[in-house]
């Protein structure tokens, strides 16, 4: 059995993350058979609100130091709000050779990609994590699509999702990073630049230069439903993107990556997403176009 602990109740992401583990389904089948919830460090919150998402997650143990996680878990999930303290809660876990999942985004600074980078070169890590975005059933369908030659050659894409330049979890880092994190799996990893357009702090667009495609993002705010518009050679489609699978697929991922033992070899592919939110933040400062660092 595979023993998660999990760092941080503030965020719904905690309850969420229990449940694909914890609850069976109507036949009493687990959809993760091996794989458990067993501990949560509410940290970052209430304690009320810990024991509601501990309850709610069937999580058995409120713990309330993150060390205290090493008695109980075989792995651990970093899931506090902000992506600025990230790396710091999971160094002492990878350190002990833990496998470990950051939640979006995997973090802020360009220190804490070269802590992450030091530690992959010194030590054999499994480091998983980012917007569950990557791993949604529906926009890996929308990349076959575009890869079968149905719409012709690529052009461009625009996609819509929440965002907030001023969010008190790490401002354009809490919500973008999940239209960046699209983006990326429909285009490519490889972004050259970015260029901002701001009307207010959640109503803004960010224009992604490719070598030779496109990519517009549209950021607002509020739950909505999120489609993504392909622009093709032979024809422009519109396609809407399901969102509700995140957390189970981003599960089954994590489980996976523990289960073989998947070593993270380089954390470019980790940390792209929060490269290209770098150069978005110095593009809203800037009201320029700005190069994204490799």
């Amino acid at each position: 059995m595979i023993n998660i602990g999990i760092i941080g109740s503030q965020s719904m992401h905690a309850r969420e993350f229990a449940k694909v583990c914890n609850l069976p389904d109507e036949h009493g089948s687990f959809l993760i058979p091996d794989c458990r919830v067993t501990a949560i460090c509410g940290m970052d919150d209430a304690p009320e609100h810990t024991a509601d998402i501990a309850r709610q997650g069937c999580i058995p143990r409120i713990l309330q130091q993150p060390e205290a996680l090493f008695d109980f878990c075989d792995a651990v999930m970093v899931a506090t709000r902000n992506g600025d303290n990230h790396v710091a809660l999971a160094l002492p876990f990878l350190r002990k050779g833990y496998p470990v999942f950051l939640d979006k985004p995997v973090c802020i600074s360009k220190e804490d990609i070269a802590v992450l980078e030091n530690e992959v070169r010194q030590r054999d890590c499994i480091i998983a994590g980012g917007s569950g975005m990557q791993h949604n059933r529906s926009l890996k369908e929308l990349k076959r699509l575009m890869d079968s030659g149905e719409v012709g050659e690529v052009k461009g894409i625009s996609l819509n999702h929440n965002g907030d330049i001023d969010s008190p979890y790490g401002g354009i880092f809490f919500y973008a990073c999940h239209g960046v994190e699209m983006m990326l799996q429909l285009l490519g990893k490889e972004p050259r630049s970015v260029q901002t357009n701001v009307l207010t702090h959640d109503q803004f667009s960010i224009f992604v230069k490719y070598q030779d495609r496109f990519a517009n993002l549209i950021m607002t705010s509020g739950y909505q439903d999120y489609f993504v518009n392909v622009y093709g050679e032979k024809r422009n489609i519109a396609y809407r993107i399901d969102a509700d699978d995140i957390f189970r697929e981003t599960m089954v991922h994590f489980a996976n990556r523990i289960r073989k033992h998947r070593i993270t070899k380089s954390v470019d592919d980790l940390v792209r997403h929060v490269r290209v939110l770098q150069a978005i933040e110095t593009s809203i400062e800037k009201k320029t176009e700005v190069l994204i660092e490799k």
